[in-house]
C-alpha cells in the first residue's frame, strides 16, 4: 500500500509540474515561444547640417562608430551610435564626397574619396582627389588622383592596407583619359591605371571578393554631361583576377539593359554570389 501511495503522490507532482509548465507558456504567447521581433524601422539620426549624404562606412569590430559623407558637405563622424555628428573634413580644399573607406586591418586608416559620382545633373559638385587619413579621421592628406573629378567607390584590402582601389567616374563632361579603376600598392603614394575602357567611360561600382581578394568586380559606364543633354550608356561588367602588382585575367559581360549606370555590385564566396544595382 505504501508502494502504491508513493506512485500516486509521483504522478500527481509530475502532473502538476507539466500543467504549471503549460500555463507558463501560454502566459508567454503559447507552446514557449517567444513573440516575433518587431520589424525593422528607420529613423532619422542627422548630421542635419551636413546636406544629402553620400556615402557611409563603419569601423569593423566598432559598431558606434560611423563616417558619413555629404554629396557637398564634406565628411561627418559619430562614435556614439550616431547620437551626435562632428565634422571632421571642413579645412579640406574640396567637400562633395563620394566614397568613404576604413582598412579592415587598420582602423585608424580611413579613405576619403571627392566628387560625387552619381553624376545626375551637370551641376554637381566634383572633386580634387582622394584623401587618406592615418589617426581615424583628426587629420587628412590629399593622396593624388586630383584630376579624376568624381570618386564613386573606394576599397582598402581585407590584409593589407596598403593595397587600395579606386572606382573613378570622371568629370563626365566630356572625355578624359583619367576614367576607370585606380589601384596603389604603398599606401597612395603612387597610382596605376589598372582598367581603363575608353575616355567616354567611367567606373560606377567596384566590388572585392573579401575571402579572395584577389578578384574584384568593376562596372562600367559610358556617361557625358552637357548643359542640354546627358548621353549615357552601361558598358559592360568587368570581372577581373588581378596579381600582384598587375590586374590580368579580365572578363567582361554587357547588361541587358545597357543604358543604365551599374551603381552597386556584389562578389562574395563560396559559393560564388554575383549581383547588380543598376539606376
Amino acid at each position: 500500500m505504501r508502494g502504491m501511495h508513493l506512485n500516486v503522490a509521483r504522478r500527481f507532482l509530475l502532473w502538476s509540474l507539466v500543467a504549471t509548465a503549460s500555463l507558463t507558456a501560454q502566459g508567454r504567447g503559447g507552446r514557449g515561444q517567444a513573440p516575433p521581433p518587431a520589424p525593422m524601422q528607420f529613423q532619422l539620426l542627422g548630421p542635419s547640417a551636413g546636406g544629402r549624404v553620400s556615402a557611409i562606412t563603419g569601423v569593423p569590430g566598432d559598431l558606434r562608430t560611423w563616417y558619413v559623407g555629404g554629396a557637398s558637405g564634406g565628411v561627418w563622424k559619430s562614435t556614439d551610435d550616431g547620437n551626435t555628428f562632428t565634422p571632421i573634413f571642413d579645412k579640406q580644399s574640396a567637400q562633395a564626397i563620394g566614397a568613404l573607406a576604413v582598412a579592415p586591418s587598420d582602423p585608424n586608416q580611413v579613405w576619403a574619396g571627392t566628387g560625387e559620382a552619381w553624376a545626375i545633373r551637370d551641376a554637381d559638385v566634383v572633386g580634387d582627389g582622394i584623401y587618406k587619413s592615418t589617426d581615424a579621421g583628426a587629420t587628412w592628406t590629399n593622396m593624388g588622383l586630383a584630376e579624376v573629378g568624381r570618386i564613386g567607390r573606394v576599397i582598402v584590402h581585407p590584409t593589407n592596407p596598403n593595397v587600395v582601389y579606386v572606382c573613378a567616374l570622371g568629370r563626365a563632361t566630356g572625355p578624359q583619359a583619367e576614367r576607370g579603376v585606380y589601384r596603389t600598392d604603398d599606401g597612395g603614394k603612387t597610382w596605376k591605371l589598372a582598367l581603363h575602357v575608353n575616355d567616354d567611360t567611367g567606373c560606377s561600382g567596384l566590388s572585392l571578393d573579401q575571402k579572395d581578394p584577389s578578384t574584384l568586380v568593376a562596372g562600367m559606364w559610358q556617361v557625358v554631361m552637357k548643359t542640354y543633354s546627358m548621353t549615357v550608356a552601361a558598358r559592360r561588367v568587368r570581372f577581373i583576377s588581378p596579381t600582384m602588382p598587375a590586374l590580368t585575367g579580365r572578363k567582361s559581360c554587357t547588361p541587358a539593359s545597357p543604358s543604365r549606370r551599374l551603381a552597386r555590385l556584389t562578389w562574395r564566396s563560396p559559393p560564388p554570389i554575383r549581383s547588380a544595382s543598376m539606376r
